[in-house]
């Protein structure tokens, strides 16, 4: 929300994209990491979660058929690898991917999860912190 200047409540569990822009993009938010809270053996694998699902409808009903119910998917990975530096609220510690919804729909139809070298196969903007809103603003 900070980095794309939102100030719309924050979202509920159920809501059906994370974030909302003012011009009524819908932002679907995934986040993973080389490093962990707990011992590792080695860095974990970079994989997020883009599975389709059924939407709500108006009498609290679902659809049979699954959708990717967002405009556009922020992957955001916290790339820093070193566990004594690690700080996650440290924005330049962070890559933030931007991928149209479209393109996973044309790319990945029927695919739950994606990699991170199956996401560099495809047209992606691979921006900072800063550059996250610009971005968004361009679609």
């Amino acid at each position: 929300m900070k980095a794309l200047g939102l100030h719309r409540p924050t979202r509920l569990e159920w809501d059906e994209v994370d974030l909302i822009t003012d011009d009524n993009i819908k932002i679907e938010v995934k986040s993973a990491a080389y490093i962990q809270s707990w011992k590792q053996t080695d860095y974990s694998s970079i994989t997020f979660d883009i599975s389709p699902r059924s939407k709500l409808l108006p009498d609290n009903n679902y659809t049979t058929e699954k959708f990717r119910l967002a405009d556009v998917y922020i992957f955001c990975l916290l790339h820093h690898k070193d566990q004594a530096t690690i700080n996650p609220m440290n924005m330049d510690q962070w890559t933030f991917y931007v991928v149209p919804t479209k393109v996973l729909d044309e790319k990945f139809p029927n695919q739950k999860t994606i990699t991170l070298s199956s996401l560099s196969g495809v047209r992606i903007k691979k921006v900072g912190f800063k550059e996250l809103k610009a971005e968004i603003d361009i679609l």
